[in-house]
Formats: structure tokens, sequence, C-alpha cells
């Protein structure tokens, strides 16, 4: 097969869409994928995402799979959580620095859209609480006024601690926004560090990716669903009988392939092509020859 486009950053891109728009609660299909992937000039076949999935998650990825009609995938878990980054960006939003925008930006760039669309409706909402907050206190003062006029000596004692205290309180902020940004870097370092091991990994595995057949299964009325959503969109049910159906879907037939014949059991049996059904025999007897 003719190498595609852009092929060596497949996996790069792949990652992107997985670190952008998934997370614990939204997944993508594989469909979804390879609409995604084409929008970046990427062509992808669908039968070359589960590697790819799987050389992901052998990087340290923490994919899910939900099971379905079409299975999809999400990614559940990365460095920082969104409350974390919330958290984090609450606490610079409040020091006023000028620098908070853009720390904010980079930290929820480490997030889903919709967890990063999340930590900013928070920080919106307090920023408006924050505005609010000295209205009260103005139309406070009258009253306020009556009150602290008998206490002159100690409001002004009070002042000059203040004002003795503000250095200190610059420093600890400078040290704090220091040590945020210290974490952004390293962060970016290690995104950095693992897109380059994956562009060495694609690079060693770019190699003909093996073409879809046409294949016969005959499986068990219980597993039909099973059976169809791991074929995906090519697959179809022609036959149906009272305990079993007859289904043909185009499919590789790699080692993978044959290792989830071999999870099915005697619920799901290879009818077509003859010559895959001899290959899956020697294959599966020469795992059985180690237990000898």
């Amino acid at each position: 097969m003719a190498k595609q486009s852009n092929q060596k950053a497949k996996l790069l891109y792949l990652q992107k869409i997985l670190m952008e728009e998934t997370d614990a609660v939204h997944g993508i299909t594989i469909a979804g994928m390879v609409e995604r992937l084409a929008a970046f000039g990427v062509a992808a076949e669908r039968k070359s995402l589960y590697d790819d999935i799987e050389v992901l998650r052998g990087f340290g990825m923490d994919i899910a799979t939900e099971r379905g009609r079409a299975n999809s995938y999400k990614l559940i878990s990365r460095g920082l959580t969104a409350q974390e980054v919330a958290a984090i960006c609450l606490a610079l939003q409040q020091t006023g620095s000028a620098e908070t925008e853009e720390i904010t930006g980079k930290l929820c760039s480490l997030l889903s859209c919709y967890e990063a669309e999340s930590v900013k409706e928070e920080l919106a909402v307090a920023a408006e609480e924050a505005q609010a907050a000295p209205a009260e206190e103005t139309a406070a003062e009258p009253e306020a006024v009556e009150t602290e006029v008998p206490q002159e000596a100690e409001t002004a004692a009070e002042e000059v601690a203040a004002e003795e205290a503000e250095p200190q309180a610059e420093d600890e902020q400078l040290a704090a926004e220091a040590e945020i940004a210290a974490a952004v870097l390293e962060e970016e370092k290690a995104i950095e560090a693992e897109a380059a091991a994956m562009r060495k990994a694609a690079a060693a595995k770019a190699e003909p990716e093996a073409a879809a057949e046409e294949i016969e299964l005959k499986c068990d009325v219980a597993l039909k669903d099973e059976v169809l959503a791991y074929l995906g969109d090519t697959a179809k049910v022609v036959k149906t009988k009272s305990s079993s159906v007859v289904i043909e879907a185009q499919a590789v037939c790699s080692e993978d392939f044959y290792v989830q014949l071999i999870k099915w059991g005697s619920g799901v049996k290879l009818s077509e092509p003859s010559y895959r059904r001899k290959e899956f025999v020697k294959y599966f007897k020469k795992i059985l020859s180690n237990y000898k």
C-alpha cells in the first residue's frame, strides 16, 4: 500500500485530538477520529487507528474504551485535573498579576475543550463576585464611619502594620508566581518529550499496513452485538437462524484479530476465506504447542 500524506504526524495529531476533545465524560468514535484527522490533512484507515490507540496507551495515555454500537474512546486522566487548574487560576486571579491571563491559557490547554470552558466560566463568575464586593463595602461606609471614629489610634496602628507587611506579601506573591511558571514549564517539557518519543516510535513503525479483506463469521446470537461492534460499519448480518447468525465484514486478519477470535471462543467461527481459517488453525496450534 502506498504511504499516505502526513502519516508520520498521525500519532501526534491523534494525541492532540484525544487531549483537546475528550475527557472522562466526552468520547470520540473511530469514525470521528478519521474525520478529525482528515481536517488536519492526515488520511487514516479505521483499522490502523486501533493500533495507534494501543501505541498511545503504551506511552502512558490513560485512554478508556466505552463499548457500544460504535465504540468511543476518551482520555480519562491527565497531569492536572480541571479542579486543580481552576484552583491555581483562581489564586493567580486574586493576585492581580499581569501574566494571569497568559498562564491561565497555558494551563487550560492541558485540559479538554469542555473542561477548559468550565474553568473559564468559573473564573468569570469569581471575577464578577470580586467586582461586586467593593460596591457592597461602599454602600456600608456611612455606618462604618460612626464606629471607626473612636478607634482612630487603633486604625492608624493597623495601617502601619499593613505597610510593613506589604514587602513580604509582594515577595510571597512573586515566589508563588515563579513556582507556578516553573510547573507549567515542566509540564510543557514533559509533553514535548512524550511527543518526541511517539515520533520515534512512529518512524520505527512506518511500514505498509495490512489491507482489509472480506470475511465471514458464524456466531451465536448472544455474541452478535459484540461482534458487530468490534468489526465496525462494514459488518452486516446476511443470515439469521434461531440460535446463530452469519456476519460478513471487511477486516484485517492480523494476529490481533486471531487473538479476538480466541477470546470469543466457540461462540464465533471464521468461515471464510478458507485459507485464513487454515492460517488461524495453525496459529492456534502454535499457541497450544507451548503448553505440551
